[in-house]
């Protein structure tokens, strides 16, 4: 169905994927979460968020785009190819106060917590959407390991459920991993909650999960976005 729409979407995720192709997400002025893409074969680049080498389009960033068609795909219900004569535009930056009031209105929890036990990827699955934005969670440990996509392991307080540990793609996320190898002069480095809050300094946390493109039958769970209140600082972050 084609729509022709302008569309102002707060980022909550823009992640790396593979060479220099990335993925950003949000939710739009409905409430609905919203992925937006070019049309194939393109795709969106390093070079649609950066600017002299800073992420001008991170998260919560507030951009406008048109938007040209839903794909209407299954769980990936979220997806739309935007119009290239209206490329996405930065509009505005969401400060640390709106960022909380944010994250606190949008958290979804309860469709995790009423379904425990049951794996994050067959619940979305069932709901036939493939983004979520939860919180607050507690982080139990991250894993930041050179040349590999950072790791975290998280708990939902309410729940009882044992999530498993899964990849973080969040590029503001890579970029913390990298400062925190470096400043430890290490190449692997695991932080459990004390550690990792004593660098965050967050008192919440909350996580976007996705789900991956299918790889062997299955569309595997990750963590694509990182809020951290108050936010968390990287230096290429604008």
């Amino acid at each position: 169905m084609k729509t022709d729409n302008f569309m102002t979407l707060v980022v909550l995720a823009a992640t790396k994927m593979k060479g220099d192709r990335v993925c950003i997400a949000g939710i739009n002025n409905a409430g609905q979460w919203v992925r937006p893409d070019k049309e194939m074969p393109k795709h969106m680049t390093m070079e649609d968020i950066f600017k002299n080498g800073k992420l001008c389009i991170g998260n919560f960033s507030v951009i406008k785009f048109k938007n040209k068609r839903f794909k209407g795909g299954t769980p990936h219900s979220e997806d739309c190819i935007i119009d290239p004569s209206f490329p996405l535009t930065k509009i505005s930056q969401y400060n640390e106060s709106d960022q909380e009031q944010f994250l606190e209105k949008y958290a979804e929890n309860e469709l995790l917590t009423k379904r425990e036990n049951i794996p994050i990827m067959d619940v979305l699955k069932q709901l036939n959407r493939s983004l979520i934005l939860i919180g607050p969670v507690e982080i139990i440990y991250a894993v930041f390991e050179e040349h590999e996509s950072p790791r975290i392991k998280f708990k939902i307080p309410e729940s009882n459920s044992n999530y498993r540990s899964i990849p973080c793609t969040d590029l503001k996320w890579y970029e913390l991993g990298k400062e925190i190898l470096k400043n430890n002069k290490t190449d692997k480095i695991i932080l459990n909650t004390h550690k990792l809050n004593n660098i965050l300094g967050a008192r919440k946390i909350y996580l976007v999960l996705g789900l991956a493109r299918e790889m062997k039958e299955k569309h595997w769970d990750m963590v694509i976005g990182v809020h951290t209140v108050p936010d968390y600082k990287v230096h290429y972050y604008d």
